[in-house]
Order: structure tokens, then C-alpha cells, then sequence
């Protein structure tokens, strides 16, 4: 059901026009039913589909076909989808029109019909050139090579063919570091010895791919070069030089030393506003998201990523009622329906810690987000990176608890946690706050006890500057105003119980 979804989203967006001749919606039929059902937002599953459609679940087997000859037709539609929207990549327009002329030129030439086809072609090319497109030039050229030749147009021929050696040459460096990338990527992706292998590699990978840049002025090596740029800096928690780096580009747009078609720059806005985060820079940073918001696809999975950036500017900034917001945005996009399962958890714990503020703070209003949380459930399994984030959870939720407690199996868990995991070099400020949440249990949650006996530990954390490196333990709500948070609702707690 969730293809179906997301064709009728994309279609209804950017192929509308095009629709009737694929699906006439004007006609009563269960294909259109269906579409519409969908479209409306009255069904979400296929058991509601069915039901809405035959009164019962017990015609699967109809159901399945109907649905499978919608999708087919939707899919057909797919092709006279719009692409010269803003929103979309700047080259995705000219990249897809270069395709369907070439697609011509082959038609035309398997039915011989080489002065036409050679008419195409250069209408292919002239595309490629505004985009940069080694991969589309390098067929381009081939066509006309092979079109001029049966034509017997040797000028052009021989023209054709030093344009073939050219782009030829260009396209076997472009493979050579490609084959660089996509190996260094799947490193980059993994954990502990193999990331950290390749990390150490990263520079003269960089300086490799900008030097080949400089020769062949590839727009795909220029890309490559700068995916590994942010990532090493990044690791590295040199977030500056990638702010630096993010206005260089643009700089460099602006001035047409890069064509703006060939360089999406919401890439660099977001990157940019990553780093902001990173740095602190919270007031910055919130004037900064504000500006670029026009710059992604509403209800997207980058949308949903610069939504979350945004939501956690607000929430390291206090500003708790823009941040309620942002998450009442996200809920109501429907994007959640499309991510991933790390990015539906991360989703669930922002959320979370959110109405943990909001049951405190009077500016801000708890989020209720009716069968979410059982669609974004986390799993009770350890998740890298989030793991000191789920036991401040579980703590939270036993302060809510009545009655007396025995803190004593939470005490030996996270005294375990923090001796097996936080043990390391950049693990300090985790590992002071779970060492405040030990004194708050070994204390039987009393807040004065915890309060008076807390400052030392506290006074660590305060001066204990944040992580800023791109796989430290997330802290969605800074360690210090968890704190706060804690001693308010341990007062609560003693309150409620005398």
C-alpha cells in the first residue's frame, strides 16, 4: 500500500494533467474507486481498501490484481511526470529530456533512418553540454559517430570522432574514481575498524579527486569530491571548514565558476545548517533554517532530515513552542510513512524527549501523535548511537511511576552500561550524566539529597563541552537541561506522595 501511496502523492503533484489518459477519473469503476480512496486519504491499508471496496477482507485474491493493474497504469503515468519543478535536482529536467531525444535517435537508427536521427542527436548534445553529463555526451558522440558514418559525412565524421576520444578519456577517469568513491562509501558507512581505516585515507583520496577535477572539470568527480569533503571534516568535527566550504561553493556558483544547474546547492544549506547545530550556533542557525525551509520537497525524506535539524536547533536553543511546531509539521506531512526504520526511531525519540519538556515547561504543549508511537515503536535492542538516550527514557518513565520503588536493578544496569561502554576518549559527557542519574536512584529520588550531592558531578558536565564529532551519542535535549528536568520531576514525585 505504501507504493501505492506515494505514486498517487507524486502524480497528483507533478503528473495531474497527464493522468486522464492512463486513468479516466471520471468514470465509476473500482480502479478509480480505488485511486481515489487513496488519494482522499480514507484508506492507509489494504484491509481498509478492502473493506471499503467490498464490504470484506475475503476477496484478497481480486483485490491484489486490481491493485496490481492500478500500479501498473500509475507507473505508465510516471513517465510524463513534470521534472522541471525547482524543487526537484536542477539538472533532473535537461538530464531527463537528453534521454528521450537519445531514446529517439535510437529508434531512428534502427530503422535507418540516419539525417533524422543525426538531427536528434544534436539536439542531445547541445542538453548534455549544459549539464555536464560525461555519461549522456559519451553516448551522444557515439550516435553521431555512428549516424555521420553511415551518412558518409567525413568531415563530421572525423569531427564526431576526436569528440568520442575526448569524452572517452574523461569518462575512464570518471570510472576510475568512482569504483575510489563507492569503496571509500561503503567503508565510510560501516563501524569501528573499517571506518576508522578509511578515515585515514580520506585526505589524500580528497586531494586525488580534486586534482582530477582540475584536469577534466567532471561535474561527477567535482560531487564525489565533495560528498568525501564533508564527510572527513565532519568525522573530524571540523565543522567550521565546512561551513567555510558550503559558502566557497556557492560563492563559486554565484560567480559561474560552477553552473548552477550542475551543483545542487539545498545539499550545502543543509550540510551548513548540520554544522550550525554541531557548533552551538543555535541562534544562527534558527535564522539560517527559517531562510532555506522554500528550498526542500515538502514531505520528503530530505525535508524530514532538515526538519529534524531545525527541531533540535529549537530544542538546544529553548525556543520550545517553535519546536512543537516543527514536530506537529512533521506529523502532518505524512513523511513518516516513507523513512527509514533508524529514521522513524530517531523521529520517536525526538518526540519523546520533547513531551518530557513539555510536561514541565508551560510553553510548550505535549505532541499527541494518535498510533505514532506504535508505528515508529523502538526496539528494546541497544540502537548505535541512541543507546544513553533510551535508558534516560526508561528513567523518566519510572519517575511517573507511583508508589515506593526499588531502584536497585536500574542502579546495576547502568553501572554496567557506563563501565562497558563509556570508557572511552570522548564518551565524558554521557558518562556524567549517567553517573547523576546513579546519585538520583542510590539517593531513592529524593531532589534535595540529589540536588546537594549532584553539584560537583554537574559542575563537570557544565564545563565538559559537547561532541562535535559526526558519530557521538546524539544528545536531543543537552545533558544540562535533562538535569533540571530531573530534579523538577523528582519534586513533583515527593509532592505528590505526601
Amino acid at each position: 500500500m505504501i507504493e501505492l501511496i506515494r505514486l498517487i502523492k507524486i502524480l497528483e503533484k507533478r503528473a495531474r494533467k497527464s493522468l486522464d489518459a492512463y486513468l479516466h477519473i471520471s468514470e465509476e469503476n473500482l480502479e478509480v474507486k480505488l485511486y481515489l480512496l487513496v488519494r482522499d486519504g480514507k484508506v492507509k491499508t489494504d484491509s481498509q481498501a478492502m473493506l471499503a471496496l467490498y464490504g470484506s477482507e475475503l476477496n484478497a485474491k481480486g483485490y491484489k490484481m486490481l491493485k496490481s493493474r492500478l500500479i501498473k497504469k500509475l507507473f505508465s503515468a510516471i513517465d510524463q511526470v513534470d521534472l522541471s519543478d525547482k524543487e526537484l535536482l536542477p539538472y533532473a529536467y535537461i538530464e531527463h529530456q537528453c534521454l528521450i531525444k537519445l531514446n529517439r535517435v535510437l529508434t531512428l537508427l534502427r530503422l535507418a533512418e540516419h539525417h533524422l536521427a543525426h538531427k536528434f542527436v544534436q539536439q542531445a548534445i547541445g542538453l548534455a553540454k549544459k549539464i555536464d553529463n560525461v555519461g549522456l555526451l559519451l553516448r551522444c558522440y557515439e550516435y553521431a559517430y555512428n549516424a555521420t558514418g553511415l551518412m558518409r559525412d567525413e568531415v563530421l565524421f572525423n569531427e564526431y570522432e576526436q569528440e568520442l576520444k575526448h569524452y572517452k578519456r574523461i569518462s575512464d577517469i570518471e570510472f576510475e574514481v568512482d569504483v575510489t568513491f563507492q569503496r571509500a562509501k561503503l567503508f565510510m558507512l560501516k563501524s569501528n575498524a573499517s571506518r576508522a581505516a578509511i578515515i585515514r585515507e580520506l585526505p589524500q583520496i580528497m586531494e586525488d579527486m580534486r586534482q582530477k577535477w582540475l584536469e577534466t572539470q567532471s561535474t561527477k568527480i567535482f560531487r564525489y569530491w565533495q560528498y568525501i569533503f564533508n564527510f572527513y571534516h565532519e568525522t573530524a568535527g571540523n565543522f567550521a571548514e565546512v561551513i567555510r566550504n558550503a559558502d566557497k561553493v556557492e560563492t563559486m556558483v554565484r560567480n559561474k565558476q560552477i553552473s548552477d544547474l550542475n551543483v545542487d546547492l539545498r545539499y550545502y544549506k543543509f550540510v551548513k545548517l548540520f554544522a550550525l547545530q554541531q557548533l552551538q550556533q543555535y541562534e544562527e542557525g534558527l535564522r539560517f533554517a527559517q531562510t532555506i525551509e522554500s528550498s526542500f520537497i515538502y514531505g520528503s525524506t530530505s525535508w524530514s532530515s532538515y526538519i529534524e535539524n531545525y527541531f533540535l536547533l529549537a530544542i538546544h536553543n529553548r525556543s520550545y513552542k517553535l519546536a512543537g511546531k516543527l514536530i506537529q509539521q512533521f506529523l502532518s506531512s505524512g513523511v513518516a510513512e516513507i523513512l527509514s526504520q533508524l529514521m522513524k526511531e530517531r523521529w520517536t525519540l525526538n518526540i519523546q524527549f520533547y513531551n518530557l519538556i513539555a510536561s514541565i515547561d508551560k510553553s510548550a504543549e505535549p505532541v499527541n501523535s494518535p498510533g505514532f508511537e506504535e508505528l515508529l515503536k523502538i526496539s528494546q535492542h541497544d540502537k548505535e548511537g541512541y543507546n544513553v538516550a533510551i535508558i534516560i527514557l526508561e528513567f523518566f518513565n519510572l519517575l511517573q511511576q507511583k508508589g515506593e520503588l526499588d531502584p536497585s536493578s536500574h542502579i546495576d544496569r547502568i553501572r554496567k552500561y557506563i563501565a562497558k561502554h563509556l570508557n572511552k576518549k570522548g564518551t565524558e559527557r554521557p558518562r556524567l550524566f549517567l553517573k547523576l542519574v546513579l546519585l538520583m536512584l542510590r539517593e531513592k529520588l529524593d531532589p534535595i539529597g540529589s540536588r546537594a550531592k549532584g553539584r560537583y558531578l554537574f559542575k563537570k558536565l557544565r564545563a565538559t563541552p559537547m561532541q562535535t564529532e559526526a558519530f557521538a551519542e546524539v544528545e536531543i535535549i543537552p545533558y544540562e537541561q535533562l538535569w533540571e528536568l530531573a530534579l523538577q520531576r523528582l519534586q513533583q514525585r515527593k509532592q505528590s506522595m505526601t
